[in-house]
């Protein structure tokens, strides 16, 4: 009975340590959490080491982990000036003005103008005003060239002036249009509710008529001008203005001009047109489409999917690969946008490279124009090694590397050098001979090549009749 005692005793002495223990540790906590010296609880650590405690140990080290408040999943906190709350996407400009720029673009009833404000860099959203945006959706509204034109007929006085002012329709076949159906009303017919009807349709034509000969245009119609008629043109040569500009003449502000008073609707269309500026470095054609691709995708022109796709296959993809130099990857770019505005909507940016076919045709005109627009200097020599633009280098004018121990891979080929195979414009690295492998090695462990050693004078690798060739 007297050891039974003395052990009871030593358990409630022991869960009195215990709670004594947890009380202190729940003070200890609190101080961390005020404090936020995580490092004490190393030495909560050192004290908990017992078993029993193992679980209370790792509740410790749980409750010193401070909260993280979550990050929009859209903007990643960028759209927090703008109302993003950060719980969701339904409160972030970077979805919510999107979708409504979709809406707008496909013309669903209700939906407003576009918004980039909350969305695009300051400099870029100060390039789109009101009157712009609305070019830019009349420009991805309207029909593709070569398809049915605007037809008159049964439309509201609403939709003919709005097609007037994007250039769907010219103006002066509207004013046609409107004083023929005029004319044929007649009042004299007529009596008490139907002829005070007709005399008010008549009168309306009559005003219409009148104010589409001052009509502001935003848009010429393609019979005036061809150049603006895509969206995706629209918005490339827009931003070049502001991006391609000579880095050596500085920067000015932009300045747009004046409406003349005398003829407002032809001087507000041309103040709404938008002249390409081409890139004068690698480095501002990379930035011009880098931000292309953002303002296409936030007008719901294109989606940054599918833009980034064709830029990379188009242009970044074969610069890498060296086929061919900047300016003309600029030019393609811009042939083929000319042939998605032209193929009667049988053409979009994500399958004009697959279904249009001709590709050395769309090369070929670009390289013709880039030579006509860029300076020569830019051009590389044959093999991609500078030069000042003015000696192409033919392949027949390459010599080779006479004291090489390894063949030309190029010359065996027949493929033209590249900047890895060249010292000079007129020079090869290695030497202009057979590069078939014998089974001899150098000092190195390095298969010996051929060079002519034997066999047939002249023979490249395909023809090699080395009697010691490695198979």
């Amino acid at each position: 009975m007297f050891i039974l005692g003395i052990t009871s005793d030593c358990l409630d002495i022991t869960l009195r340590l215990k709670k004594l223990l947890h009380s202190v540790v729940d003070h200890v906590l609190q101080v961390l959490q005020f404090l936020g010296v995580v490092q004490l609880f190393f030495i909560a650590d050192e004290l908990l080491r017992n078993r029993d405690l193992v679980i209370l140990r790792y509740l410790i080290v749980l409750s010193c982990i401070p909260a993280v408040a979550a990050v929009c999943p859209v903007c990643h906190g960028s759209a927090t000036l703008f109302g993003c709350a950060g719980d969701d996407s339904s409160t972030c400009p970077f979805y919510t003005d999107i979708v409504a720029n979709s809406q707008a673009i496909a013309g669903a009833s209700g939906a407003a103008g576009l918004l980039v404000s909350r969305v695009l860099p300051l400099w870029v959203s100060r390039l789109l005003s009101k009157d712009k945006l609305s070019v830019v959706t009349a420009l991805a509204q309207r029909s593709q060239s070569g398809t049915a034109a605007f037809v008159l007929t049964g439309k509201t006085e609403y939709e003919i002036r709005k097609a007037v002012r994007t250039g769907r329709c010219p103006k002066e076949d509207a004013i046609d249009h409107v004083e023929l159906e005029a004319s044929k009303i007649d009042l004299s017919t007529l009596t008490d509710h139907a002829y005070t009807v007709a005399k008010d349709r008549k009168e309306g034509l009559l005003k219409l008529a009148k104010d589409l000969q001052k009509i502001t245009i935003l848009v010429e119609s393609r019979q005036e001008n061809e150049t603006n008629s895509s969206a995706l043109l629209y918005l490339l040569a827009m931003l070049s203005e502001r991006i391609c500009r000579d880095p050596t003449k500085g920067r000015e502000d932009i300045c747009l001009p004046a409406v003349d008073d005398e003829d407002s609707s032809q001087s507000k269309a041309k103040q709404m047109t938008a002249a390409l500026q081409r890139p004068k470095s690698l480095e501002q054609m990379m930035r011009l489409l880098n931000m292309w691709v953002l303002l296409c995708h936030v007008t719901s022109v294109a989606t940054c999917m599918t833009l980034s796709a064709f830029v990379d296959e188009v242009a970044f993809l074969p610069i890498a690969d060296k086929h061919y130099s900047w300016p003309v990857a600029f030019e393609i770019i811009i042939q083929y946008l000319v042939h998605v505005e032209a193929s009667q909507g049988e053409l979009a940016i994500g399958n004009v490279r697959s279904k249009m076919g001709g590709i050395d045709a769309v090369r070929a005109a670009a390289e013709a124009k880039a030579k006509e627009l860029y300076s020569a200097a830019i051009f590389r020599p044959h093999g991609g090694i500078p030069g000042n633009g003015t000696d192409v280098v033919q392949e027949k004018d390459i010599s080779g590397n006479k004291s090489s121990k390894k063949g030309c891979a190029c010359f065996n080929l027949g493929n033209p050098h590249g900047p890895r195979q060249l010292e000079s414009p007129r020079k090869c690295k290695f030497r202009h001979a057979c590069d078939k492998e014998l089974n001899e090695k150098e000092a190195n462990g390095q298969f010996k090549h051929c060079l002519n050693s034997a066999g047939t004078p002249g023979h490249k690798r395909g023809q090699c009749d080395h009697p010691d060739k490695r198979n």
